[in-house]
């Protein structure tokens, strides 16, 4: 595969025209590769953790998820430290907060929450939730049971041309949630599931370490308070509405069982525990480590090398058709590529904070390259946020120019009452939760 290695100060630009060149067939693939490494150095990082083998319990048989890949000809292992479907959610996030910011104009589905007391949904866009942060997209169950002009949302005239929306036809979700394009979607709920409405996904991208280290783990804490290990029972003067705690260590004013014994307070492992409120001490202690290639989610890894790959397949977005406007189909699948664009470059503008004790930075600028259909590679030099929206802008406005527009104002949806109760169900059950109610 031939490869333009020039420095990224001797690259050109890339440019909307080239874009536009390469959606139309020139490239069959624009690819950014960035090299990180832990913001300490050559610190250990956390990757993220998955539930053990089935009936386990997660605190104990959490899981990393760590494979052996081929590198350069050599067999390693290798920690996924943020997977295709997170790198998706951050891009769409930060999406969301330059929608929020001004910064760009894009068409989104929203569920208003706003107005409801008491129910509320604190997101980026105050009491909306938008398809940029519903887990299905435009086809969440939470848009679903939303009413748009007094019907539900799939019933409404917007909502029957969305989901008869597909790649043969896609113009109306262009229309109204054009992010479905880009990072897909299925309806699993809404039909058969082997033919449900679908949109392939035209982005992938995650964050790999290669050549891990798995390492072991050690906790401890020390209570200020000094609270000594004792019974917790549940409390016989707690009732909704009152001063009184849930739990008591004072055995005279448990609840007590139809055999009379007082009644433990709590569930699971910290059930009757005075740790299970967190109080007490945590004896110090190491976690043993990973045996026969088992690495459990505790200990870290360290690593060699750290690769964050991010393809967007423009074969892929060719495949997306505008028979109702043919003269637009060039620019709007340019469209549905810079959206991909500018969504990774803003994503990785936010930076690399993982999670907790994840925390990563480039080890130099990342490579942005265009793939033709012969393997070729073409390199261009790193594109700042601004640069990206501004190549979306102009393909957004060419499709309008060529009659397929996106919409202007997101398109509202009302919560029914049973998902307003639903939402407000949760909210008491944590509040209550929180106050060991």
């Amino acid at each position: 595969m031939g490869s333009d290695v020039r420095s990224s100060g001797e690259l050109p630009t890339l440019s909307f025209e080239v874009l536009r060149a390469a959606v139309v067939g020139d490239a069959n693939y624009l690819r950014v590769r960035t090299v990180l490494q832990p913001a300490d150095g050559d610190g250990k990082v956390y990757p993220p953790t998955y539930q053990g083998p089935e009936g386990s319990r997660r605190s104990d048989d959490a899981r990393y998820h760590i494979e052996q890949r081929r590198r350069g000809g050599e067999v390693v292992w290798a920690a996924v430290l943020d997977s295709v479907a997170s790198q998706a959610n951050r891009a769409e996030e930060a999406l969301l907060d330059a929608y929020a910011d001004g910064r760009l104009r894009v068409p989104l589905v929203v569920a208003d929450f706003s107005e409801d007391g008491g129910c509320g949904y604190d997101g980026v866009l105050g009491g909306w939730l938008t398809s940029l942060e519903a887990s299905h997209r435009v086809a969440d169950a939470a848009f679903r049971e939303c009413k748009l002009g007094g019907v539900f949302f799939r019933e409404s005239p917007v909502g029957q041309r969305v989901f008869a929306s597909s790649e043969r036809d896609a113009a109306d979700m262009y229309r109204y949630c054009p992010t479905v394009l880009v990072f897909g979607e299925w309806d699993s709920m809404g039909g058969d599931a082997s033919r449900g409405h679908k949109f392939e996904r035209r982005v992938v991208s995650e964050i790999v370490a290669v050549g891990v280290v798995v390492g072991r783990a050690s906790s401890s804490k020390l209570d200020p308070l000094r609270v000594e290990s004792a019974a917790v029972y549940e409390n016989r003067d707690h009732v909704d509405g009152s001063d009184e705690p849930g739990w008591t260590t004072d055995e005279s004013k448990a609840v007590r069982n139809a055999k009379g014994k007082p009644v433990l307070f709590g569930r699971g492992e910290g059930k009757g525990k005075i740790s299970g409120l967190g109080l007490g001490n945590v004896t110090p202690s190491i976690a043993p480590g990973p045996e026969d290639d088992v690495f459990t989610g505790v200990g870290g890894v360290t690593f060699e090398r750290a690769e964050q790959s991010t393809v967007i397949a423009l074969n892929s977005v060719r495949k997306l058709r505008f028979p109702r406007h043919r003269e637009a189909t060039v620019d709007a699948r340019t469209a549905v590529a810079a959206l991909a664009f500018a969504s990774t470059v803003l994503r990785d503008a936010q930076g690399y904070a993982l999670r907790s004790r994840c925390l990563l930075v480039p080890d130099r600028p990342p490579t942005v390259e265009l793939v033709d259909p012969f393997g070729e590679v073409r390199g261009f030099a790193p594109v700042t946020p601004d640069a990206a929206l501004g190549m979306l802008e102009r393909a957004v406005d060419a499709a309008a120019e060529a009659g397929l527009a996106w919409e202007a104002e997101p398109v509202v949806l009302t919560p029914t009452e049973n998902l307003r109760d639903a939402v407000r169900a949760r909210k008491a059950r944590m509040s209550g939760e929180a106050t060991g109610g």
